[in-house]
């Protein structure tokens, strides 16, 4: 379903439409999660120059129907790879999984939601267009964090879009601890 542009008004009065304003990327990454997006904005020039291109936008500003309808037109509809990663659920953001997915199938996206928690939300999973062996992936390397797991995850996705990017397995880091020495906290 498409909202007209006359129709801007939210069951929610409080939160008003935008047009983000983006342009279109290979890969796009929307979370609620600021840390999420700031993390892989971080990694991404590990990929080096044979990296995709990439858009980030909080799902906090997709919350209005028009909103939503306006970015999947303008940036995810030329989109390659999709990795969305919800807080909370399918039900946090229901009108966006329902019309993401139905345009990924419909543009043959390569479409990956996956839970912002330790919730498992099956949903996600039958909405996704990837198996579940990589959903489970990419569930796993940003359920562990740190810039190492994320740089494979963006290396798997360049992988997926038949760049030549190694990627390595998810790996779990310590709950807390001392970096070794050289190391960055990046």
């Amino acid at each position: 379903m498409h909202i007209l542009a006359e129709q801007i008004r939210s069951l929610d009065d409080s939160v008003a439409a935008v047009d983000l304003g983006q342009t279109p990327a290979e890969v796009v990454v929307l979370s609620f999660s600021d840390s999420d997006l700031g993390l892989v904005a971080a990694v991404h020039g590990r990929l080096g120059p044979d990296a995709p291109s990439l858009r980030l936008a909080s799902l906090a500003a997709l919350r209005h129907p028009y909103s939503v309808d306006l970015y999947l037109e303008k940036v995810v509809a030329k989109a390659r790879f999709v990795l969305v990663r919800l807080l909370g659920g399918a039900d946090y953001w229901r009108y966006g999984v329902d019309e993401l997915s139905m345009l990924a199938r419909s543009k043959g996206i390569h479409l990956a939601l996956i839970p912002g928690d330790d919730r498992p939300d099956p949903r996600l999973a039958v909405a996704s267009t990837l198996p579940a062996e990589d959903l489970d992936l990419l569930e796993r390397w940003f359920a562990f964090g740190g810039p190492d797991n994320i740089a494979a995850a963006l290396a798997f996705i360049a992988a997926c879009l038949g760049r030549d990017q190694a990627w390595s397995a998810p790996m779990r880091q310590p709950a807390f601890g001392r970096f070794p020495p050289g190391r960055s906290q990046q």
